[in-house]
């Protein structure tokens, strides 16, 4: 088992999510994966902006594929919920990333993953 999928299975491991309550979750929208992701670690939780010292906090912002950014209240640098994770960089939407997630750790097929997310299999390679 790789890292990666270490932390795939631990998030959904912790909980034995069933479909319901994944359509759920995923129905509630982008915040709620976010709380999701971050409660497992998957995403930040907390940064501190390195110019001025002060937390940032969490603003919606239509321009990234978690719908959020965090944004530091005293100089207003932003910065990507996925920065320094292993989702730094991710161009897929939350809810697809969460909904490939869940199905990996279901141990579904590619082919049906890629069915019942609508991700090109192509997307899946790179």
């Amino acid at each position: 088992m790789t890292p990666s999928s270490t932390v795939y299975s631990s998030v959904f491991a912790t909980t034995t999510m069933d479909i319901y309550e994944f359509g759920a979750l995923v129905r509630d929208g982008n915040e709620a994966l976010v709380k999701y992701l971050q409660d497992a670690g998957l995403l930040k939780k907390e940064l501190w902006c390195t110019d001025c010292s002060r937390q940032y906090t969490m603003v919606k912002c239509t321009g990234t594929v978690v719908g959020y950014t965090l944004r530091c209240p005293g100089c207003r640098k932003k910065r990507q919920l996925q920065t320094g994770t292993f989702l730094e960089g991710m161009h897929l939407p939350i809810a697809k990333f969460f909904g490939l997630m869940y199905f990996w750790a279901h141990e579904t097929s590619v082919k049906h993953a890629v069915e019942f997310t609508t991700v090109s299999p192509v997307f899946l390679m790179n």
